[in-house]
């Protein structure tokens, strides 16, 4: 596979293409990652990356030693001092099993996202050569690119992605950020739930079970009303079995949604305290049909095309329920106007149509 690193023979163009691949990776990093701004070694390595190929493009098919990578990390808030060469590579050497095991493998499917909204035609790899190190067999790191599959965006295609608004925008472009729910509810990976695992097997058949005895005690509370002498009694027992059916609906009812629609909003549990709501469960389809489907938990965000509106590090719109308006539909609710600017969210191809 060709690589898209000739830049020491390729346009000044192809040189800037380059280095604006590797600022919005940093972008990403820093943006999207949870542990994006804080000072983690194997991260503040895959930054100095993105800022060495920024900074001298023309050098990404050549790679950068031990020393220049540390000094990057320096700049970022790596705290190290007077470190020499043999410290500096074993050091690094560990961060990046780190970084490849960690961060940068589990990613992949949000960073190839990522990408393809930010219109470039490129995807980015990681890479190190020289691993034996010692003299004569110079350990190397390179950030490189090349073509994502499938047609690449057209340059009319890219300058309207971050042209400024209009009044007459119909559709919106979605793109998934990372999460921010509590490890210890992440019981579905980031690699997705196989639907036919153990573990989903498990899942399903506590909630169904969990379902079936709800539903039952609301039945028999409505039963022992009727047969009661009293009409209070019969009109209280009435108001239990809607309050249990209620509370099913909003415990369980995401299951029922995902069986139907492959979609649901995820349970208040999943929810992110900072960004509470637009978490969803969405079950996808191996193409091959090879394997067994996987649920993911996902966050999908989108600039406003109408306002423009954007939040600090993301995008304004968010997914959200349809309400009355769009009942059983989970739409997308720009934060400056969420009645006006509500847009339609397929998750399949990741895009939306204006609604109202």
């Amino acid at each position: 596979m060709k690589w898209v690193d000739q830049t020491q023979t390729d346009s000044a163009a192809d040189q800037a293409r380059v280095a604006r691949a590797a600022e919005v990776l940093e972008r990403i990093v820093v943006e999207d990652w949870p542990e994006g701004r804080s000072p983690r070694l194997p991260i503040l390595l895959l930054r100095a990356l993105c800022r060495l190929t920024g900074d001298t493009p023309e050098q990404v098919s050549d790679g950068w030693g031990v020393m220049k990578i540390a000094a990057m990390m320096q700049r970022l808030g790596a705290p190290w001092n007077n470190l020499d060469e043999a410290d500096v590579r074993q050091r690094l050497n560990s961060h990046w099993r780190t970084l490849q095991e960690g961060y940068w493998q589990p990613r992949q499917e949000h960073v190839r996202r990522r990408f393809a909204h930010e219109s470039l035609g490129l995807r980015p790899q990681i890479a190190k050569s020289g691993a034996g190190g010692g003299r004569g067999n110079t350990i190397r790191y390179f950030l490189r690119f090349e073509p994502m599959e499938g047609p690449a965006p057209s340059v009319v295609e890219a300058l309207t992605a971050h042209a400024n608004p209009v009044s007459h925008a119909s559709s919106i472009q979605y793109y998934p950020v990372e999460l921010q729910v509590p490890r210890l509810l992440r019981w579905i990976p980031e690699t997705g739930l196989r639907s036919r695992s153990p573990l989903g097997g498990v899942i399903a058949t506590l909630l169904t079970g969990i379902g079936v005895l709800v539903v039952l005690l609301a039945l028999l509370t409505f039963y022992f009303g009727l047969h009661s002498d009293s009409a209070g009694a019969a009109v209280q027992a009435l108001l239990r079995a809607l309050f249990l059916l209620g509370v099913l609906r909003l415990s369980l009812g995401w299951w029922l949604d995902l069986a139907q629609n492959n979609l649901a909003r995820a349970p208040i549990w999943w929810q992110s305290l900072s960004e509470f709501g637009d978490t969803v469960i969405e079950r996808r389809f191996d193409p091959t049909g090879l394997t067994a489907s996987r649920l993911h938990l996902v966050r999908y965000v989108a600039d406003c095309p109408l306002c423009g509106a954007k939040g600090p590090g993301r995008s304004a719109v968010r997914l959200a329920s349809g309400r009355l308006e769009f009942w059983g539909r989970i739409v997308g609710r720009c934060m400056n106007v969420p009645n006006e600017h509500v847009w339609s969210f397929d998750h399949g191809t990741g895009q939306g149509r204006f609604l109202r």
